[in-house]
């Protein structure tokens, strides 16, 4: 997708939004919809009719110009960006309707999470992991997908087990047991990852919750990212170790 305050257009802001939606849990939710017209009849067009429209507005009011212009865009035609038949959900996917509280919180948090993934590599690889998992062929290449989106957060290239299990310890829990019980999880999850990931039999319940599993976990390092403001930085990562 092509990130930026700037020049973001209409269906990338739909992406977003959708993206918002599967890390408030609804990870069966597919694709934006979109116009069965052309682009062309859309762009330009409230400049083109500008002067019709303000006269309209002048002999007929606010409502009338609004709600019931005498230059309106064609009735919606459209169909879903998606070709996947079919996707993969975490265990707590959300089957309920988006409320006003999901709302809200799409509302506030879509300029931190545009700004970040326009101007970090990272952090936009990440939100596409946490996103685009779902449509894998099998859930081996679903696990590796969400390994990958959290491997970008933290940038380490060796050492892999103890640091991604430690940093996301300290992150996300606080001192004492609950830190090393995150540890040990992170630990035993990416130990379970490298065994999918590379073929070893296993049963498939095992596989489906590491999937489920793992994206729980990018999703918490994504949320806390917006919390903070910033991509998870080294220093966020030694504050949260040695403060």
């Amino acid at each position: 997708m092509n990130f930026g305050l700037t020049g973001y257009d209409t269906l990338n802001r739909a992406w977003l939004s959708t993206a918002l939606l599967v890390l408030r849990g609804f990870t069966r939710l597919w694709g934006v919809a979109c116009s069965g017209y052309s682009w062309n009849t859309i762009a330009g067009h409230q400049i083109r009719h500008s002067e019709d429209f303000h006269h309209q507005l002048l002999v007929e009011g606010v409502e009338k110009a609004v709600f019931e212009p005498r230059e309106s865009l064609p009735p919606f035609k459209g169909n879903l960006l998606d070709y996947h038949l079919s996707c993969f959900t975490d265990e707590d996917s959300r089957e309920d309707g988006p409320n006003s509280e999901d709302a809200l919180w799409i509302r506030e948090n879509f300029e931190p999470f545009d700004r970040m993934a326009a101007e970090s590599e990272s952090f936009r690889l990440a939100l596409e992991a946490a996103v685009d998992w779902r449509f894998a062929k099998e859930p081996r290449s679903a696990v590796a997908r969400l390994w990958g989106g959290i491997e970008a957060i933290f940038g380490v290239s060796s050492e892999l087990v103890f640091r991604i299990a430690l940093y996301s310890a300290c992150l996300l829990s606080l001192r004492g047991r609950l830190r090393q019980a995150k540890f040990e999880e992170v630990k035993k999850l990416y130990g379970l990852r490298s065994k999918i990931v590379h073929g070893e039999r296993l049963a498939e319940e095992r596989i489906t919750q590491a999937m489920s599993d793992s994206f729980h976990l990018l999703r918490d390092l994504l949320l806390l990212a917006v919390k903070n403001g910033h991509p998870i930085s080294g220093g966020d990562i030694d504050r949260a170790v040695f403060d």
